[in-house]
């Protein structure tokens, strides 16, 4: 069983691949609102480690394309009718359901405040809301600064019920996924776990694995939000042609904006906001993500699979760069 020194060692080691996720993880594991963990990107938490893709991932580029509305996220052009909150939450939740069976494709970047060194993370989620029961399928690819891949991961496993742990999870895992935070849209799952590493030129396939995500824009998290936020429609604005409601909410260590299809009330780009540290040296962190809903079609179900590039050597377990450890 991995223990809490044998987390703090490959913290240490993997400073080396992304400082900056480092410096942000506290937070990240502090919870946000008090009811979930809300890190920038994806944190899986590999029997009690963080793994290499979470790390990478938390250090990415704010970008928001497309936008003709005057100063995003806060650029509203206009003042929103008045709108009852259970009226329009009614309206975004059927049309979340509606569209369940669809392939989401999130375009994610992020940056931080103490590097400001660009990543962006790609992902697709299949179905969009799945129920408890349903096979899910995601898939996260990183890139660097540069545009080029730094590491590709597909998550294969039977989403659970809302607020379910694992059986068999480790104490220093269990500590910090109370059940609250489950409750609050993070899944959990023992599933299959297909990885590919750039910076090694390997790749693994592990059937048994612990997988945690708590990206702030995955389905289940954006789900519970509309559900359960006491978030308001502060403003209208056009993204990408597109007529849109901006929500907003906000806390003491964070803030959200999501803007959704005037029309259709689908999603289309969430804006997150977080702040960790003592006064004098808080991090802000910012993450961007776009959505796009694709028809499962074979075309676009084969974007759930990364590709294996010729000359990568399979290996039993993740293998990460500059001499890291396995944490399979």
């Amino acid at each position: 069983m991995r223990t809490e020194d044998d987390l703090r060692d490959a913290l240490a080691t993997l400073e080396r691949h992304a400082p900056a996720a480092v410096a942000v993880l506290p937070a990240a594991l502090r919870g946000r609102r008090g009811h979930g963990l809300r890190a920038p990107q994806a944190i899986r938490l590999l029997a009690g480690i963080t793994t290499a893709a979470a790390l990478a991932g938390v250090v990415t580029a704010l970008t928001l394309p497309g936008a003709t509305g005057s100063h995003l996220p806060n650029g509203r052009v206009a003042t929103a009718p008045a709108q009852a909150a259970s009226s329009l939450r009614a309206k975004l939740l059927a049309a979340f359901s509606a569209a369940s069976g669809q392939i989401v494709y999130e375009d994610s970047t992020t940056t931080v405040s103490t590097t400001g060194t660009p990543m962006t993370t790609q992902k697709w989620y299949y179905p969009w809301q799945a129920s408890p029961g349903q096979q899910v399928r995601s898939r996260q690819l990183i890139l660097g600064g540069d545009g080029t891949p730094v590491q590709d991961v597909e998550d294969i496993y039977t989403m659970p019920a809302p607020g379910s742990i694992p059986a068999g999870l480790p104490p220093a895992v269990q500590r910090k996924l109370p059940v609250t935070q489950q409750a609050a849209g993070v899944v959990a799952a023992i599933g299959e776990i297909i990885d590919v590493e750039y910076g090694t030129r390997t790749w693994s396939d592990q059937k048994d694995h612990l997988l945690l995500d708590n990206d702030p824009a995955s389905p289940q998290v954006v789900m519970f939000d509309i559900e359960n936020e006491h978030w308001a429609v502060v403003g209208t604005t056009e993204l990408d042609g597109h007529e849109a409601l901006e929500l907003a909410w906000t806390d003491a260590d964070s803030s959200s904006y999501l803007w959704v299809d005037a029309s259709t009330y689908l999603p289309l780009r969430e804006q997150d906001t977080f702040w960790s540290g003592p006064a004098g040296q808080v991090v802000t962190t910012t993450s961007s993500t776009s959505y796009e809903l694709l028809a499962p079609t074979a075309a676009n179900l084969a974007l759930l699979t990364p590709p294996i590039p010729a000359g990568f050597r399979q290996t039993a377990t993740q293998v990460l760069p500059y001499g890291g450890p396995g944490l399979g």
